[in-house]
């Protein structure tokens, strides 16, 4: 076969064993096949199949990220695109040493790619997701972790692919080495793991929310009949989880209050009475930063913990992310341990929960924002996999879905299919942390610097048959990419369409510019007025109405939280309304890098602003009363 056949074998295969199709024994052809690529083609090949299998799988995977911009999503690609292209280039050097040198190399090598990607760029890049079609995550999974599993995924397979390699008249050695390797990596690698350690306490009754709100009802807060008709799927949802007798009810992010709670910290008379309920919605921070938070609210509607995003998508989520948590959010039901959104994804934070003390994960996410698309059952793969790898159960309450809870184990005990609301209880015991857990350092990181075996001499390449041109190694690639996007899209749009969910506006082709007409559409009447309402509207205010009267409009504003401030001020109190020297009225609602990020309705677009660029003079600050979790 050509190195571009090759190529587009290894990315079906992943395709193939992703989720959410999950044929699991496609991950023992996926790199054989990549390596085969590298190993048949000259240097300039190699790196174009490591760039067309990793960034055939980032532009596959990361579908949903399109409603980021193109820009992030093209980016996302090239970055994994890279990182494809020198592990090709680094494994066809390797596969010309000795057969185990090279599997070494090629397995070290892959997990320093896995390393860098999750670690130095927040893009989770796993492996072992590959696996997760099985219904019990691997034993080895609990003792060497996702990047460990995923190392010996690899270097299995490039032992066979080295075994292979050589002298013609050896073939039948080769053949029956390559064989050997390929069972011992199956045996190794999807063995199921046994009985779980017993719980570490009594059973916890919990009712998982799973909402389907499409995601322009969170992009603009402003629009009253978006909010009300938020408000209403939320309250219903909310009298079906007092009806499950529920001691914590977990709701997905965002999933109740569409304003930052601590404008409208009380709910003791919009949430049932008798239950805690663990809510993602938005905050703001002492400084006035817009933040994701998990609320702890007891049965009397009073805040007993809270808990900020700490790890934020570094190109794409903006402001500072709150102080990391390493143990559970609280001591009582069951010491839960709270995952928001991308935290759910990445090993280390998974890992430091459970090192902490938590006793089961929450993970709490929004899947609107990637519309139809498979990404969300990717995330629900990789929570459920961290969860496993540290022993310890998960419930994930994702807006959108899949939702679900596992045991200790990693089995799936209950799942809630994507675009549906519900509500599901379910028991959570306590689990008990495994080997991967309690080592203070992840094995991926004790395995990567093996990427160094390959730097022996290598004998020299044979003479190459002739082969096509580079360019053309990337058709088939590009052929099976393309049927793989326009599968996954066609797939779950007709997922979405059976559910009878309104589709997610704005995401993924159609709807995305009449989204964006709707939401950067410059209001009526004048600016500094269409200011002072997007301002008041935002933070939980419907109709703002303010006299003209300087008296009766001091009054006014003071009784919606807003109070003068002094342009040196301005990055003391945030949101807040000012005039800038162009003549514009603008929000500030963030600031960082020494400017501030500001809505501007005259351009009807987010803008960024330069202090300097303020009219000297006294402008209009949204203050809001301290709150007992504003201490770190």
């Amino acid at each position: 076969m050509r190195p571009g056949a090759w190529t587009g074998l290894a990315l079906a295969a992943a395709i193939a064993a992703l989720p959410p199709f999950g044929l699991w024994p496609a991950a023992f052809v996926t790199w054989a096949a990549l390596l085969a690529a590298v190993a048949a083609g000259g240097a300039a090949g190699a790196a174009l199949s490591g760039a067309a299998f990793l960034g055939g799988i980032g532009a596959y995977a990361f579908l949903g990220a399109l409603s980021y911009g193109p820009a992030t999503y093209a980016g996302g690609v090239a970055l994994l695109a890279a990182l494809g292209a020198a592990f090709a280039l680094w494994s066809r050097r390797a596969m010309r040493l000795p057969a185990l040198r090279a599997a070494l190399a090629v397995g070290g090598a892959w997990c320093a790619v896995e390393l860098a990607a999750s670690r130095l760029f927040d893009v989770p890049l796993y492996g072992a997701l590959l696996l997760e079609g099985l219904a019990r995550p691997p034993a080895l999974l609990r003792v060497l972790g996702p990047h460990g599993l995923a190392f010996v995924l690899v270097t299995v397979q490039a032992a066979a692919v080295a075994a292979l390699a050589g002298a013609p008249e050896a073939g039948r050695r080769r053949a029956g080495a390559a064989a050997g390797a390929v069972a011992a990596g199956v045996a190794l690698v999807a063995l199921p793991a046994g009985a779980t350690a017993p719980p570490a306490g009594p059973a916890l009754r919990a009712a998982v929310v799973q909402t389907a709100l499409p995601g322009w009802r969170y992009r603009e807060p402003g629009l009253a009949a978006a909010r009300r008709s938020y408000n209403d799927s939320v309250a219903r949802l909310a009298e079906r989880a007092a009806a499950s007798g529920a001691g914590l009810v977990v709701w997905p992010e965002l999933g109740y209050a569409g304003y930052p709670f601590r404008v409208r910290p009380s709910l003791a008379g919009r949430l049932p009475g008798g239950q805690s309920h663990l809510l993602t919605v938005p905050d703001l921070d002492p400084a006035g930063g817009e933040r994701l938070a998990a609320f702890l609210v007891g049965p009397d509607g009073g805040v007993r913990a809270v808990q900020g995003k700490a790890r934020r998508v570094r190109w794409i989520e903006r402001g500072a992310p709150a102080p990391e948590r390493d143990g559970p959010l609280t001591a009582a039901l069951a010491r839960p341990g709270v995952l928001v959104c991308l935290e759910a994804t990445l090993a280390e934070r998974v890992r430091a929960l459970a090192a902490g003390g938590a006793g089961w994960l929450v993970a709490t996410s929004s899947e609107a924002y990637a519309g139809p698309s498979w990404l969300a059952h990717m995330a629900a793969g990789l929570a459920r996999l961290h969860a496993a790898a540290v022993g310890l159960p998960l419930v994930r309450a994702a807006n959108g879905g899949p939702s679900l809870v596992t045991d200790a184990g990693g089995a799936v005990r209950l799942r809630i299919r994507a675009y549906r609301e519900a509500v599901r209880p379910a028991a959570v015991a306590a689990g008990r942390p495994t080997s991967y857990a309690r080592t203070p350092m992840d094995p991926g990181l004790l395995l990567a610097p093996l990427v160094l075996a390959g730097l022996g001499r290598p004998r020299a390449e044979r003479p190459a048959r002739r082969r096509a041109g580079t360019a053309a190694q990337a058709v088939l690639p590009l052929a099976v990419l393309t049927a793989g996007i326009a599968a996954q899209w066609w797939l779950a749009r007709e997922a979405l369409a059976r559910t009878g969910t309104p589709a997610p506006a704005g995401y993924l082709f159609a709807g995305h510019t009449h989204a964006a007409r709707a939401v950067s559409a410059p209001p009526a009447g004048r600016p500094e007025r269409a200011a002072l309402a997007f301002l008041l509207r935002r933070y939980g205010v419907e109709a703002p109405r303010v006299s003209g009267d300087p008296r009766e409009r001091a009054r006014s504003l003071r009784a919606h939280g807003l109070a003068p401030f002094a342009v040196p001020e301005a990055g003391a109190f945030l949101p807040a309304l000012h005039r800038l020297r162009d003549g514009h009225t603008v929000v500030l609602l963030e600031r960082g890098g020494g400017s501030f990020r500001a809505w501007d309705p005259a351009a009807g677009r987010m803008r960024t602003v330069d202090p300097g660029t303020l009219v000297p003079g006294t402008g209009l600050a949204l203050r809001t009363a301290p709150r007992w979790w504003d201490a770190p």
